[in-house]
This record gives C-alpha cells, sequence and structure tokens, in this order.
C-alpha cells in the first residue's frame, strides 16, 4: 500500500520507536562514513587521472619534437646519399680515366672490379 508502514524486518522487530530511530542514525552514519571513504578514493583516482594526463602530454610533445628531428635528419642523409652516388660515379671515371691510359688488359681489369663495387 502507497504511503503505508514498511514491513517489520528481523532487525527491527524487536525494537520499540526509539531503537528504530537508534538503528536508523547508525545506517546513517556508516554510510556517511562508507562515503567519505568512496570520496577519498574518487578524489585520489582524479588525482591520478590528471597526472597520467599530464604525463601524456609532456610524451606527446617529446614525440613530436623526436618526429621531427627524424624527419630532418632523414632529409639530410637523403640529400647525403645523393652526394655519395655522385661521388662513386666520379671516383669510377676517374679510376676508369687513369687505368685506360696505361692500356694494360690489367687496367681494364680493375674498371671492371671497380665498377661492380661501386654499383
Amino acid at each position: 500500500m502507497l504511503g503505508g508502514p514498511l514491513p517489520e524486518t528481523e532487525r527491527t522487530r524487536e525494537l520499540n520507536n526509539t531503537g528504530v530511530l537508534q538503528l536508523q542514525k547508525q545506517i546513517i552514519q556508516d554510510q556517511n562514513q562508507d562515503l567519505s571513504v568512496l570520496l577519498q578514493s574518487v578524489s585520489k583516482q582524479k588525482q591520478m587521472g590528471l597526472a597520467i594526463g599530464e604525463e601524456l602530454e609532456y610524451q606527446n610533445d617529446l614525440l613530436n619534437a623526436l618526429d621531427a628531428d627524424v624527419d630532418r635528419v632523414d632529409g639530410k642523409l637523403k640529400v647525403v646519399k645523393k652526394r655519395m652516388n655522385k661521388l662513386k660515379y666520379i671516383v669510377f671515371v676517374l679510376t676508369f680515366l687513369v687505368l685506360f691510359s696505361f692500356s694494360s688488359s690489367l687496367g681494364v681489369f680493375f674498371v671492371f672490379v671497380l665498377f661492380y663495387i661501386c654499383y
């Protein structure tokens, strides 16, 4: 029935009105203590979440800086690689000219060996 008294429980059956009131106060006090412990736990979790967020931002900044450095070094390596390829070709041609000027079959052999090594 709506608005009527709640049925008796084992805890309240032997209690008078004062006892039920005292039991109700004790239950509310226990709930308040439990809520206090829960609040402390949630506060700690919030602080940990904020600290993790700050650390993630810091790590992300480091990764972005590293990415920029890697891109910069990659560009430099490509330039050096092109220069090295040009240099290999120049060394090959100069070696060929020097060895060819001697006109020996040994010189031609060395030209082929150098060509194989360079490429």
